[in-house]
């Protein structure tokens, strides 16, 4: 198969997205501490904030986020993750644009099991991202795409 044929987009949190969730946690930290509430309220707000927080990065590390899509122009999609896992999966309607990132709505072909694809501009080549850009653009009803482009 040709290689316009298709478009490989590399898949998952890049590392400034990772960044920003640590800053976005520290500034919430900043947050809590400056409040004038009890030291009670201060300590369960700061546990509830680390748990979040490890649960966001654990669910973002996990191998079956971060890997190479093939998507097609039907549609259509060859979803492999780092694991090694194979799947054959449809773009869904829901997924969003912007210059920098997107997330990219997959159903397996199978059971209808989703798969929301966070893909990072910085982590593919430029070409395939302005393509992958004008793909969903295209997919998307134009009173939509003018809500979710920034």
């Amino acid at each position: 198969m040709a290689r316009a044929d298709f478009l490989d987009i590399r898949f998952g949190p890049s590392r400034w997205l990772k960044v920003a969730h640590l800053l976005l946690a520290s500034l919430g930290l900043l947050a809590i501490l400056a409040t004038p509430a009890n030291w009670i309220w201060k300590l369960g707000s700061i546990l509830l904030l680390i748990l979040v927080s490890f649960f966001v990065h654990a669910s973002s590390v996990h191998q079956g986020r971060s890997g190479v899509i093939q998507l097609f122009p039907d549609g259509t999609a060859l979803l492999r993750t780092i694991s090694g896992r194979e799947i054959n999966v449809i773009q869904g309607p829901h997924g969003w644009v912007s210059r920098w990132i997107c997330v990219l709505t997959l159903y397996e072909a199978d059971n209808d099991v989703k798969h929301n694809c966070v893909i990072c501009a910085s982590e593919n080549y430029p070409d395939e991202y302005r393509r992958l850009l004008k793909l969903m653009r295209m997919r998307t009803p134009p009173a939509a795409a003018q809500r979710v482009i920034w």
